[in-house]
C-alpha cells in the first residue's frame, strides 16, 4: 500500500502542525509531505485547497503505520476542496469531550476528484470520512473517482451523540470505491440508535464495495 512519489516531487519534511498547515496551503501537484514521526494534538481544521495532479498527487503521508499519531479535537480535520491529494499511513483519533463535535477526520467536498485515504486507522469519529457536495458558481459539484482502501474504522465506546455516526458517509459522490477496510465499534446510543459502517446516497452513483470486513 506504499506509494512512489514521482521522481521530480519535492519531499517536504514537516515537525509541527503549523509547519503542515503551511505545507499544505502552499503544495504543488507532485509534492510529498512526510510527517515526521511522534504525536501532536491538532484544534483546527486544515484545508487541503490546492490542486494536485492524476499523475502528481500531492501525498500527506507517514513513513510508516503507527509512526504519526494525530489527535483531533476539531469538528473536522482535513477539509480537501481540490482533486488529486493522497494521506497515508496516518493514526488519527477524535479527542473531543463532547462526540458531537468530533465529526469528520476528512470532509471530502466539492472538486476534490481523486481523493485517495490508504493505510490509515480512524477513529473516535462520528464520520471519519464524510463525502459531500458544495455549491460552486451556482452549480452544486460533488466529488468524484474517490479510493479509501486499506483502513480501520473503529472507537473506544458507543458515540453519545444524536448525529449520523457511519464512518462513511457520502452524498453524492460518483465512481467512489470502498475496498478492503476494517469496521468495528461504530454504535451510538442516542437519538435513533442506528448506525451504519459505510454507505454512498444522495443521488451517488457507480460506487462499488468489496472486500471490506464489519464487525457489528
Amino acid at each position: 500500500l506504499s506509494f512512489a512519489a514521482p521522481a521530480a516531487a519535492a519531499k517536504i519534511a514537516v515537525e509541527s502542525v503549523a509547519a503542515l498547515a503551511e505545507a499544505m496551503r502552499t503544495a504543488k501537484a507532485g509534492d510529498v509531505i512526510a510527517i515526521a514521526p511522534g504525536t501532536c494534538t491538532l484544534t483546527e481544521a486544515i484545508a487541503a485547497a490546492r490542486q494536485g495532479a492524476k499523475a502528481k498527487p500531492i501525498t500527506v503521508r507517514a513513513t510508516a503505520l503507527g509512526a504519526v499519531r494525530l489527535k483531533s479535537s476539531a469538528v473536522e480535520l482535513f477539509k480537501l476542496q481540490a482533486g488529486y491529494w493522497v494521506f497515508e499511513n496516518l493514526i488519527i483519533q477524535g479527542v473531543c469531550r463532547r462526540h458531537k463535535y468530533c465529526q469528520h477526520a476528512f470532509y471530502i467536498v466539492g472538486a476534490a476528484e481523486g481523493t485517495v485515504i490508504r493505510n490509515n486507522h480512524l477513529r473516535d469519529f462520528n464520520a471519519a470520512i464524510k463525502g459531500n457536495g458544495i455549491v460552486i458558481t451556482a452549480k452544486r459539484l460533488f466529488p468524484s473517482r474517490v479510493l479509501i482502501e486499506g483502513n480501520a474504522f473503529f472507537n473506544a465506546a458507543p458515540r453519545k451523540t444524536a448525529r449520523r455516526v457511519t464512518p462513511i458517509n457520502v452524498v453524492g459522490g460518483s465512481h467512489w470505491v470502498i475496498r478492503r477496510n476494517f469496521f468495528a465499534d461504530f454504535g451510538k446510543v442516542e437519538g435513533n440508535r442506528m448506525s451504519y459502517a459505510a454507505f454512498l446516497k444522495g443521488n451517488s452513483s457507480h460506487g462499488l464495495m468489496e472486500r471490506n470486513l464489519v464487525i457489528c
